[in-house]
Parts: structure tokens; C-alpha cells; sequence
């Protein structure tokens, strides 16, 4: 228990975080590169989950007490989704929003879009 209580104090939200001396580096020391940045969300995730997912709210009932599941649970789904992202992505060249051409900037908006899309029947 008091294990889990030094390391909340470590996190901003729940006050000042003592830094050992021996991890106290300058920016200029500090070797941690991406897959250090990528390790700690992985371990975190769990815990930040419900932040980036939040929890249902259904009429009557109020919040629910679980974390909203991304693909479906309880009458909830994403059957639209697909269809609402084609409708998205052809909007933009057929409204004018984005030009309907195929030159160098533009390849790098639309194979993104195109992959999303596709992605989003599976």
C-alpha cells in the first residue's frame, strides 16, 4: 500500500513527485527515445483508458459506472461509422472543400483518406 502511495505522488494530478537523484537528468542528458515514450503508455494504459474513452451515458440511467467499450456493448455499435467516413471523404472533392485532383500535395491527403476509409469495413 504505501508502495502505491509513493508512486501516486509521482503524478502531477496527485502532487509534487520526489525525482531520486540519480534520474534527475537536463534535457541534454536525457537518452529516452520513443519506444521509452511508447513502453510507458503501454503500461499505462489502464489506467488512462477511461480518459480517452469516457463511460456511456444513457438516458434515464445516467453515467455508467464501466468504461465505454470502442466497438459495441449493451444496443450500442458503429455500423454507421463506415458509411459516415465515405460520405466524409467524398464530400471534400465533390463540395469544393478540397480540390478534386490528384497533384503532389493532395496524394498525401488522399492515400491516408482512402486507407481510413477501407479500413473502416473491416
Amino acid at each position: 500500500m504505501s508502495s502505491n502511495y509513493e508512486r501516486s505522488r509521482a503524478l502531477p494530478m496527485f502532487g509534487d513527485g520526489d525525482v531520486p537523484t540519480d534520474r534527475d537528468r537536463s534535457v541534454d542528458e536525457d537518452d529516452s527515445g520513443f519506444m521509452d515514450v511508447l513502453t510507458l503508455l503501454l503500461r499505462s494504459w489502464p489506467f488512462i483508458r477511461p480518459q480517452f474513452l469516457g463511460q456511456w451515458w444513457i438516458k434515464g440511467k445516467g453515467v455508467e459506472d464501466r468504461v465505454a467499450e470502442p466497438v459495441a456493448g449493451d444496443g450500442f455499435s458503429f455500423q454507421y461509422a463506415p458509411f459516415l467516413v465515405l460520405a466524409a471523404a467524398i464530400s471534400g472533392p465533390l463540395f469544393g472543400f478540397v480540390p478534386p485532383t490528384l497533384a503532389w500535395p493532395f496524394d498525401l491527403l488522399y492515400i491516408p483518406i482512402a486507407a481510413m476509409v477501407v479500413a473502416m469495413y473491416f
